[in-house]
């Protein structure tokens, strides 16, 4: 005899609505969890594989991140530090942003490109030896120092703010479309307000002055150069740097800052020594704790017309002679490097004889002749 199955023991709805409903709010709960752990697959910062290929939609990546594959940002990432491999390719697309808290270091041939509206802030290092591409809209802001290789290329009308060290020379990268577009502390200070209160308030990105210009002029056989600040905090002096030719920054001036204050202040200092041709200077200023912040190079063409005739030239010795009517009465050789040598001057049958007081090696130098009158300026090579 077969037995029947007893209706009461069927599995059976419940009629109670408020059951249901508890049962449908927990299968949707499984559904949205199982989407979030399959969109979780090198796409957000709790698993995933962060270092291959793949589409980042959002979070905070796990620890360095070593790029070796195509990454794609899609949402707001943060990464405490990013690295490359030699064809590792980092796109941010349009109006994402991807924030590094720590150094960002490309190698080889990869490849960073921050498309329209995009944002790659880095707060730490920038060591370039490839290709950043800044699309129209793109904004790339690095809070550390900036070192780029002489093979490494930054194109596009996108803006690039630099806020400490670099060695831009003029804002030129080889191969770069980028000069016009780079700004420092100030520029982004003035352009981006939302994005400059948005770090301040979560990565304390504030910097101690905020500039609201530096130039430099060449006038009366020297280069003014000027800067006028908005605020200061903190700020302990300024240190001028000069490059010429060579591209190498050196120091040829301080100034004392103002500590902290809130009004404008302007300075101005002169560079009673410079060398003909193109000239780069740069602003450093220091904290009272010895923190360090560069602003942009900028460039000025000095053109120096000789105002005194020497012979012999070149020179063996660097001795030489001229014609003057007027008394001579300091004599400096300013080298390459922009450093002073003293001279003496002796006289006879209306001829002054020039010498340097202690020998001079090979090289190009502009010798100034004061007299009370003026300052003559003349080119001298010793070979």
């Amino acid at each position: 005899m077969t037995a029947k199955p007893n209706s009461s023991s069927r599995s059976t709805v419940p009629s109670n609505p408020y059951c249901m409903a508890k049962i449908l709010l927990l299968f949707i709960i499984s559904v949205i969890l199982t989407g979030q752990v399959l969109a979780q697959d090198s796409k957000s910062g709790y698993t995933g594989d962060w270092t291959s290929g793949g589409t980042w939609v959002g979070g905070i990546s796990p620890g360095t991140v070593n790029i070796t594959g195509t990454v794609n940002i899609n949402g707001f990432v943060n990464a405490p530090t990013i690295s490359f491999d030699n064809n590792g390719e980092l796109n941010i697309t349009d109006n994402n942003t991807l924030i590094v808290d720590g150094d960002l270091t490309m190698n080889g041939t990869a490849t960073i490109e921050v498309q329209n509206g995009a944002v790659l802030v880095i707060i730490g290092d920038f060591t370039a030896l490839s290709t950043l591409t800044i699309l129209n809209t793109g904004v790339v802001v690095i809070t550390g120092t900036t070192d780029v290789a002489s093979n490494t290329s930054i194109f596009g009308a996108g803006k690039l703010y630099l806020l400490d060290g670099h060695n831009l020379i003029n804002d030129n990268i080889k191969d770069g479309t980028i000069a016009s577009n780079v700004g420092d502390a100030g520029d982004l200070n003035n352009d981006e307000t939302d994005l400059v209160t948005f770090l301040d308030t979560n990565y304390g990105t504030t910097l101690p002055v905020e500039l609201l210009y530096f130039n430099a002029t060449s006038a009366n056989h020297q280069i003014l150069i000027r800067w006028k600040t908005a605020t200061e905090t903190n700020n302990d002096y300024f240190i001028i740097e000069r490059a010429h030719n060579d591209q190498q920054f050196s120091e040829i001036a301080r100034v004392a800052g103002q500590g902290t204050v809130s009004i404008p202040i302007e300075y101005q200092i002169e560079d009673n020594n410079p060398l003909p041709g193109q000239l780069y200077y740069r602003l450093k200023q220091v904290d009272f704790d010895g923190s360090q912040h560069y602003h942009s190079a900028i460039g000025v063409q000095f053109t120096n017309n000789p105002s005194i005739l020497v012979f012999p030239n070149p020179s063996t010795d660097g001795q030489f002679q001229c014609r003057t009517t007027e008394k001579i009465e300091l004599v400096e050789y300013v080298d390459i490097a922009g450093a002073l040598h003293r001279g003496r001057v002796s006289y006879a049958s209306g001829v002054a004889t020039i010498s340097p007081v202690i020998p001079l090696i090979k090289g190009y130098y502009v010798v100034r002749l004061q007299t009370k009158q003026r300052v003559h300026l003349a080119n001298l090579f010793i070979h």
